[in-house]
């Protein structure tokens, strides 16, 4: 079978059909992403194994299942999502691949209803928006990067904080994010120096590193599950 993984750049090659080891499942590939930390990988900025299977986003339909787990997992959908410490593609062989062998602990069930939906792995990527609002309501906000991801959350919360949202560099959606009503800039433009909400959306070190310096002293730093640990 075929597989995309780490051998010092991304490649498409045969790989072997996984082991289900204890507390792993065996699920065959039905939905799998591409998300900024494929490209990550990529580009050198977040270490992996050479010879790890990539993806970190997909869904799996089970088909086998380790002897300490029950059986009756078999033929249900479970989705993967990237989490802060424990990544699929980083920490583990990931879901880019016709069969991919996956840690039970880290897979949230999921009906095959949405399973005829691609764009459900868009959702469950940014599902972590609902929790997100209880913290910037109200409050001035700055937003590190100008990705897409930037750009979808910005419009959720526009309404609701001051958004203030910052590049590195001029990006292709800085345009777009501005175009929702908030502060847009490259970072050396910025307007103020502290904020009450200081959220990560960058994989740039150089922005992560500035954080600590824009928070206000009872300020908070939001860090998605979808930000690699190694990045901060």
């Amino acid at each position: 079978m075929k597989g995309v993984l780490w051998d010092g750049s991304v490649k498409f090659v045969d790989v072997i059909r996984p082991y289900v080891r204890q507390g792993y499942i065996l699920g065959k590939t039905v939905l799998a992403g591409i998300t900024h930390i494929e490209r990550a990988i990529s580009l050198g900025i977040v270490p992996t194994e050479v010879g790890r299977v990539l993806g970190s986003l997909g869904v799996i339909r089970v088909i086998d299942v380790s002897s300490d787990l029950d059986s009756s997992l078999i033929g249900k959908y479970f989705l993967l999502l990237p989490r802060y410490d424990f990544i699929g593609g980083v920490d583990f062989n990931g879901v880019l691949t016709e069969y991919a062998a996956l840690p039970h602990k880290m897979l949230t069930p999921i009906s095959e209803y949405y399973v005829q939906n691609p764009e459900i792995l868009i959702h469950a990527e940014l599902s972590y928006i609902s929790n997100l609002i209880r913290y910037v309501k109200g409050r001035e906000v700055l937003i590190l990067g100008c990705g897409p991801t930037s750009y979808v959350i910005t419009k959720h919360i526009s309404k609701l904080c001051n958004a203030y949202v910052v590049c590195y560099h001029s990006h292709k959606f800085l345009q777009k994010i501005a175009e929702v009503g908030v502060y847009v800039a490259n970072y050396e433009n910025i307007s103020k120096e502290c904020y009450d909400v200081v959220l990560i959306l960058t994989l740039s070190s150089y922005l992560i590193s500035r954080a600590l310096k824009h928070v206000k002293d009872r300020g908070l730093i939001l860090i998605p599950p979808t930000i690699p640990k190694s990045l901060t």
